[in-house]
């Protein structure tokens, strides 16, 4: 199987709206996309996302307002942030496109080879770049 294939959607839009957050992680060796809504902060993102899952995590402070804030997990932990950022979804005519920015509370962008992997499947899936 591929790691397009593999890649786990989470909360993949289906509304109208166009601009989402998006956390780029990794679970193991399983690739995880997670959408936000535009307003949604990816701290907040990522801390429910953990917490739906049972997943535990430490804390960091964010370089945004000082807040504590899920770490980006990494070596000893269950999970990986791979990279953050925002999308467009056009869910009336399919089309997408890739993860670009990054995280005002994360030094962290939008990581290419994890966006690599959303191309194929989202073009797998019948949507257009």
């Amino acid at each position: 199987m591929s790691l397009e294939d593999d890649l786990e959607l989470i909360n993949l839009p289906t509304g109208t709206d166009v601009a989402y957050k998006v956390i780029q992680m990794w679970i193991g060796e399983k690739p995880v996309m997670i959408f936000g809504g535009n307003f949604d902060q990816h701290p907040d993102i990522l801390k429910s996302f953990l917490e739906e899952r049972g997943i535990s995590f430490s804390t960091i402070r964010s370089i945004k307002d000082r807040s504590q804030i899920p770490s980006l997990g990494g070596e000893g932990n269950k999970y990986r942030v791979a990279g953050m950022g925002y999308n467009y979804i056009y869910t009336n005519t399919r089309n997408f496109t890739l993860p670009t920015g990054g995280s005002g509370h994360y030094d962290s962008d939008a990581n290419p080879e994890h966006s690599a992997i959303f191309e194929r499947r989202m073009i797998k899936d019948g949507w257009t770049l």
